[in-house]
Order: C-alpha cells, then structure tokens, then sequence
C-alpha cells in the first residue's frame, strides 16, 4: 500500500463490496497568518489630534464661562472660529497623509473622498488665516485689498468645489449600483471637469 495515497485518499477498509478507500475531510479553509498593524506609525499623529481636540474643548469651554460681552463684541467669538479650523487642519491633514502613504486606502471611491478632503484642507487654511490676525490682537484682512480679494475668491472656490465632490461621491454610488461595469476612470476624468470648472465660475463670477 502507497502510504501517499493512503495519506491523500484516506485509509483502506473491507467490506462486502471489496476494499475501498474512505477519503479524509480535506480542510479548505485557508489560513491568513495575522498582518502586523501597519497604522502603528499613525499613533503619534492620531495622538496629537486627540490632545488638541480635547484641549480645544476645554478652552472652548473656558471662553464661554469667562468671555464677558464686551469681549465679545471685540472679536471674541473669532476663537471658536479659530479652534473649529485648526481642528479640521488637522484632521483633514491625517487623511491626506493615510491616502498618500497606505496604499491600500487609494481603492475606489476613496479617490472622492481624498479631493474632497484636500478642498477641505484649503477651505480650514483660508478660515485659519482669516481668524488668525483678531487672535493676535490685528484686525481682519479688508475685503477690498488684493489679498483680501484672493482669499475670498479662493474661499469661494474651495466651498463650491467640496460640496461638489459630495454630490460626485453620492452620484458615483448610484452610477455603481446601477452599472457596475461602468468605466471608472472615464467618470473621474468627466467629475474633474466639471466640478473644477463650475468652482472657477464660482470663484471669479
């Protein structure tokens, strides 16, 4: 007896049919040795978002028990501004920096969800500066000046541009739902086009 084919088919028993092999139960399952946690690198940073948030909190708390209305009336209220934009800086900054370094988070739809973050990005940075000045005892960029202008216009098109990459992530849902041999990359290149054109309308019109 082949003890490889016994090993295989299962092990020879009589009866009255003659001897017959009864095979083993094979085990199909696959087993996936444990990947080691690729975001371990991400705790410092996710860290340092969970501190300043928190930390926001309470001064945000702190401002509403102390800031008396005569503060108030002279910018006072500029802080929240100020702490709402640092925070999405930096959450949306942690996005950005997982699509760009694991791979694995550039697969379809994510690409939307990255240019809407990335319009986030700017729109918290315009938002950033624009409350930074009162914070520091300065006045709030005139309106009328060039940069005043430019920050205005780039604030506009980031506005237009991130609530149209949330209507391209709801339309491309339904595009896939509906057909799912759609070309992907030939809707992206379509999306591109018109949200970065109907944002420049907006932000020069």
């Amino acid at each position: 007896e082949d003890p490889l084919l016994t090993g295989l088919a299962g092990p020879v028993q009589g009866g009255a049919g003659g001897l017959h092999r009864v095979p083993d139960e094979v085990d199909f399952t696959v087993h996936k040795e444990p990947r080691p946690f690729r975001q371990r690198a991400e705790f410092p940073f996710l860290s340092l978002v969970l501190f300043i948030f928190l930390g926001g909190i309470a001064v945000v708390f702190d401002e509403c028990v102390q800031l008396s209305a005569a503060s108030q009336r002279r910018g006072g209220h500029s802080i929240y501004v100020f702490l709402g934009s640092s925070l999405s800086v930096l959450c949306t900054s942690y996005v950005i920096h997982s699509y760009v370094s694991v791979v694995a988070t550039r697969r379809h739809p994510s690409p939307i969800v990255f240019f809407r973050t990335v319009t986030n990005f700017v729109y918290s940075v315009c938002v950033f500066s624009t409350t930074l000045p009162s914070i520091m005892g300065g006045s709030f960029i005139h309106c009328g000046s060039t940069p005043g202008r430019a920050l205005a216009a780039l604030t506009e098109f980031t506005v237009v541009t991130s609530e149209g990459w949330f209507l391209v992530l709801i339309m491309d849902l339904l595009v896939t739902l509906t057909n799912p041999f759609a070309d992907y990359r030939a809707n992206m290149r379509r999306y591109h086009l018109v949200i970065w054109s109907v944002g420049l309308a907006g932000a020069t019109g």
